[in-house]
């Protein structure tokens, strides 16, 4: 229990700058854009961030948790930092290779950290056999030959030991009900492709998560030192189905509630070496067409963009001032995202263009590339169209990325701006053209042609027309 004094109270709730009210008291105006009851009609919520210490950009990320945590790592290494939980897995297919690093529940990551640091490896019994293959119950589920489920295992095992040269750990909690093994007295990662009596559901409380989490930080803290920080958020990705006979969407609020507890309670039992992140309340409370994939459980990558931005701004130390030299890389292009976000075209153009002339050919190709279609993005908002062509033109590779088709589909932008991007599509010297206009179709399941029937028709003749 955490106890504040009248007198401290009683100046809390009047710091209305640190968004202290729902909603205006009888000497704030009602129009503040501060109170949470105006903001929540924005598309994208910001919450107010508690920070002790911001951390340096030149630190060592370390990502940990569920697929959430695999889309907030891809966004940090676009941004040009430095994360060692990315794998180099090979074999199998696209997505496994890219999730067999999920970790799932509190006792999968503390696994991780104790196997990590030879407290208490993994046991080679969580390699099973089932009738269509072999499975490592500590990875994210996937079933093959033994030699490629091994291969994955010691890939595995090359990443997790990058826990221990970390500087900064980012933890996404992700759900409570956890599969028991007692064969070897351990918690699992994924859920038994066979189910047998070796194996039983835990649904695990406050306490039980609050003790993983402690554990987790005993090990880390105990093996290196006081310089470690910890970032924990809970995932906003549900359950996509429960074991406990309930109603799925009550037992996803359960399991968010109490990891949503825990992750408070740890915070206040280290507050100079764990950080909350608020990634769970931007995603549940910012309007859903902005948040959601069309399956309303993944995050639209474009959020997760907002996220890491949002962590970045309030959470890094970013060099200090408001002309382009005196900013590094990464504060410039931050800077213009949140232009963007204030619908500053001019100002997020401007610092894109410095970005790039800084970056170019230092940083990661997927945010120079990103840079690129914003500085198009700027120019289509301000309706230039002559330059939002001549930007195409200069950067032809920015029309393979399927977010300006997500443009044309979710602003609903005019039939003029849709030809414009469309010619650029279909007049650009790129191998991939000719799949370009199916790249929507695909990704939600559409037999090709789909995509194109969703235009408006002058330009879907247009487009056929071309194509």
């Amino acid at each position: 229990m955490d106890r504040v004094s009248f007198a401290q109270a009683a100046e809390n709730v009047e710091k209305i700058e640190q968004f202290s009210r729902w909603k205006a008291g009888r000497q704030h105006d009602p129009e503040d854009a501060r109170l949470a009851q105006n903001r929540l009609r924005e598309k994208i919520l910001y919450p107010a961030l508690e920070i002790q210490e911001r951390i340096d950009p030149k630190s060592k990320f370390y990502a940990i948790g569920s697929c959430f945590a695999r889309e907030i790592e891809e966004s940090l290494i676009e941004l040009g930092l430095e994360v060692g939980s990315r794998s180099r897995a090979e074999g199998g297919k696209q997505g496994e290779r890219r999730r067999f690093m999920n970790r799932y529940n509190s006792y999968s990551m503390l696994n991780d950290v104790a196997a990590a640091f030879g407290v208490r490896p993994y046991d080679e019994r969580s390699i099973v056999e089932t009738p269509d293959g072999w499975q490592d119950l500590h990875a994210f589920g996937g079933i093959g030959p033994r030699d490629r489920i091994l291969a994955v295992r010691a890939e595995m095992m090359r990443v997790i030991e990058k826990i221990r040269v970390s500087e900064t750990l980012i933890m996404t909690l992700g759900l409570v009900e956890a599969w028991f093994d007692r064969e070897t007295d351990c918690y699992i990662n994924s859920t038994p492709r066979e189910l047998s009596e070796r194996f039983e559901l835990h649904v695990l409380g406050f306490e039980e998560n609050l003790k993983a989490l402690e554990e987790i930080h005993k090990i880390l803290f105990e093996n290196l030192g006081r310089n470690l920080r910890i970032v924990v958020t809970v995932s906003p990705v549900p359950l996509t189905a429960t074991f406990t006979g309930r109603d799925v969407v009550v037992a996803n609020t359960y399991s968010k509630s109490v990891l949503r507890a825990c992750a408070e309670r740890w915070v206040r039992n280290h507050p100079q070496e764990i950080t909350y992140f608020p990634s769970f309340e931007m995603a549940t409370l910012s309007h859903p067409d902005a948040v959601w994939m069309g399956d309303r459980v993944h995050v639209r990558p474009d959020f997760v963009r907002h996220i890491t931005t949002h962590f970045v701004q309030n959470c890094l130390a970013l060099s200090e001032g408001s002309k382009h030299e005196a900013m590094d890389e990464l504060g410039i292009y931050v800077t213009g995202v949140d232009q963007v976000r204030q619908k500053k075209w001019q100002e997020a153009i401007a610092s894109f263009n410095a970005f790039l002339a800084m970056a170019n050919g230092r940083h990661r190709p997927k945010s120079l590339l990103r840079a690129k279609r914003d500085i198009v993005r700027c120019f289509v908002a301000l309706k230039q169209n002559e330059d939002a062509l001549a930007a195409l033109e200069r950067y032809p590779e920015v029309v393979t990325q399927p977010a300006l088709y997500e443009e044309l589909k979710h602003r609903k932008l005019s039939s003029t701006i849709q030809r414009l991007l469309i010619l650029a599509v279909v007049g650009a010297k790129s191998p991939q053209k000719h799949r370009l206009l199916d790249v929507e179709s695909r990704k939600w399941g559409k037999p090709d042609g789909w995509y194109v029937d969703q235009l408006q028709p002058d330009v879907r003749d247009l487009v056929l027309a071309k194509t």
